[in-house]
């Protein structure tokens, strides 16, 4: 889904509304295939950054499913999963066992151990605007923690299915990413030409629709 709207008053609630509707029969149609897809290409991804903290995601229904990742990267990485408080979360290492709490989320045990800089984050999305500003549940519970992160990590957004409009509906305080991937494609960010250069021997003759390229909007 990818919403080339004209109408540059498109409402945020409205694209909201409509995505999540997207996103739900993704999640009963195509979850694990599209899942798949969007990890090996996260996958791809990371190895081409250097890091040694990410922060992940314990993912809802309607979420790319990247937690086969999370033995991989623990082998020589230090991942952390958000573990919410109040109206926003910090983030807390990620252990086992996990337990279900507020919204259905699934979080680890609350640690002394939290952390408020780290390398890269990969953030699940609702939507996304054409500034790849991250349209959520509304909670603004991303936005907050954001906005105690100093400095600001490398953000990758995912996505099930793409929505994705050209219009500019978010605030400038709304989470900006770096990368957006969905099934379809992946949108880098304006100035991120680095990157660019060094992703292409990975996807240049890749059969597949998800190629790399620079959001016109972003």
């Amino acid at each position: 889904m990818s919403l080339k709207s004209t109408n540059s008053n498109l409402p945020k609630e409205r694209f909201r509304e409509i995505s999540l509707k997207k996103l739900k029969c993704a999640a009963d149609e195509k979850y694990f295939k599209n899942s798949h897809t969007v990890v090996k290409s996260l996958e791809k991804i990371l190895k081409l950054l250097r890091f040694k903290t990410i922060a992940l995601y314990i993912p809802l229904k309607i979420e790319v499913d990247i937690r086969t990742i999370f033995p991989k990267l623990r082998r020589d990485k230090i991942i952390y999963v958000p573990f919410m408080e109040c109206v926003s979360f910090k983030l807390v290492k990620y252990r086992l066992p996990v337990w279900k709490k507020k919204f259905n989320i699934l979080e680890p045990a609350d640690s002394c151990r939290f952390r408020q800089k780290v390398d890269i984050i990969v953030v699940p999305v609702i939507g996304v605007d054409g500034d790849l500003r991250r349209v959520g549940f509304g909670k603004g519970m991303y936005d907050r923690f954001f906005a105690t992160l100093k400095p600001q990590p490398f953000t990758i957004f995912v996505q099930l299915i793409k929505c994705y409009t050209q219009d500019k509906l978010c605030e400038a305080y709304d989470i900006q990413a770096d990368i957006y991937i969905t099934p379809t494609d992946i949108i880098i960010k304006r100035g991120k030409n680095g990157f660019r250069d060094r992703s292409r021997s990975i996807y240049s003759g890749s059969n597949r629709s998800g190629r790399i390229y620079n959001s016109k909007k972003a």
